[in-house]
């Protein structure tokens, strides 16, 4: 009987230590998933597309800040008057009034600009000129860059109340007619209304297109005038940019994953770990439980021999 008592404290001691090294192993396991479970893991797919972690470059920054944002301001009208073509045209007034429609047209397309054509019958110039605001000196064309022009452009800009008007002038008009060609150049300057100070000044140069290969002097010097127009006329107003700057590279934010998957949340591997460790202790606590108090098959009695706190007395 004292062998087999022996044996079944052997036994309970051998099962406490069991329980002992497993609780040590749960509670490990547990300190583990805590912190490390923040982090997604790493997968081949999340190693192919790194993009979804990472900043923008500085140089993919500054590549970014450099593209033109979308004017948002409001949009300002803007007076264009008939360029001076006294320079190229003699007795006739057709090439100055055609780069004004040119620079009017352009502002169709734009956000920050409203472009008005130039008349003198518009009804505040008509009120003007009949209360003697205006003279008939001053409604006589040309408006071009010197500064008398642009005193007449400033008293009309005021009277129609517009904040910005176009002046300019067709200037260096040249013909070879053995190459069948002209060529041209123009300038053009945006003026303050207010104040009459000058906002920007603009140079363009043209000459006719290769495809024409006959007309008269009239008609090379018209396409010539006509391609400095368009090229004066992006300058002036500025054709709207097709794509905004993009935010997160503007800003140095994180990129989007590339591959449109949403990214493991920091999180999920750690609330299974950690229902995987309390499970681990709550095993744990019902061994314990059980070497404690479940080993007292060989009763209860003070007297007896049941226990390893109260060993039966050895036989005599």
């Amino acid at each position: 009987m004292l062998r087999c008592t022996l044996h079944e404290s052997v036994e309970r001691r051998a099962l406490v230590a069991a329980a002992a090294l497993a609780l040590g192993l749960a509670t490990s396991a547990f300190a583990q998933g805590v912190t490390p479970a923040e982090a997604p893991p790493v997968t081949s797919e999340t190693a192919a597309h790194p993009a979804s972690t990472h900043t923008a470059k500085p140089a993919e920054t500054e590549k970014a800040a450099t593209k033109q944002a979308p004017y948002s301001g409001p949009t300002l009208p803007l007076l264009v008057f008939p360029f001076n073509s006294s320079d190229v045209e003699q007795g006739s007034s057709v090439l100055g009034p055609a780069v004004a429609k040119v620079v009017k047209d352009a502002t169709l397309r734009s956000t920050e600009y409203s472009g008005l054509s130039f008349s003198d019958r518009h009804p505040a110039i008509k009120r003007a000129s009949a209360d003697g605001v205006l003279k008939d000196s001053d409604l006589q064309p040309s408006y071009g860059l010197d500064g008398e022009d642009i005193q007449k452009a400033t008293k009309i800009a005021q009277v129609m109340g517009v904040p910005r008007f176009v002046v300019g002038a067709i200037e260096d008009l040249q013909i070879d007619r053995t190459k069948r060609e002209a060529s041209v150049s123009i300038s053009a300057r945006v003026v303050d209304a207010a104040t009459g100070a000058t906002v920007s000044n603009f140079t363009a140069a043209g000459t006719t297109p290769t495809s024409m290969t006959s007309g008269t002097d009239q008609q090379l010097a018209a396409a010539a005038v006509d391609a400095a127009a368009e090229k004066l006329a992006s300058q002036i107003v500025p054709p709207p940019s097709s794509s905004p700057p993009d935010e997160n590279l503007a800003q140095g934010q994180p990129l989007q994953p590339e591959n449109g998957k949403a990214q493991p949340t920091a999180g999920n591997g750690k609330k299974k770990k950690n229902g995987g460790a309390l499970a681990a202790i709550a095993l744990v606590v019902g061994l314990i439980i059980a070497a404690s108090g479940g080993g007292g098959g060989g009763g209860g009695s003070s007297n007896g021999g049941g226990g390893i706190d109260n060993p039966p007395p050895p036989p005599f």
